[in-house]
């Protein structure tokens, strides 16, 4: 596989666990456990785990995350989930109003190409 494709797959990655962490933790950005994280991606405790303290860790930390205390965005991961959930609406409202796609398929095409926009 190809190091940019592998990027692209590791910025999908993070993107589904900002936006995960976005929707469970609601209006009021409670800590998420994770397990409830795990039930949600359908991901094993130990890759959650993973996850959150890479996250946790980068030079722009993307959660706030406490062993046993679950997670919650940072402001930088907040706006990058923010920014993906409005990538997605825009690419369905395309792919709807101007390519004339199916409703029944524009939520998973949107899912697909929302990570690779700028």
């Amino acid at each position: 596989m190809s190091a940019r494709r592998q990027a692209n797959r590791n910025s999908e990655s993070v993107d589904n666990y900002l936006k995960a962490i976005l929707a469970l933790g609601g209006k009021e950005q409670r800590r998420v456990t994770s397990s409830a994280l795990a039930d949600h991606l359908g991901v094993a405790p130990a890759s959650i785990t993973n996850m959150l303290q890479k996250l946790a860790g980068a030079e722009t930390p993307m959660v706030e995350y406490e062993r046993h205390r679950g997670v919650q965005l940072s402001a930088a991961g907040k706006r990058r989930a923010l920014e993906v959930l409005r990538h997605h609406r825009l690419i369905e409202t395309f792919l709807y109003e101007v390519l004339d796609y199916p409703l029944e398929e524009i939520h998973e095409e949107a899912e697909r190409l929302a990570h690779f926009i700028s």
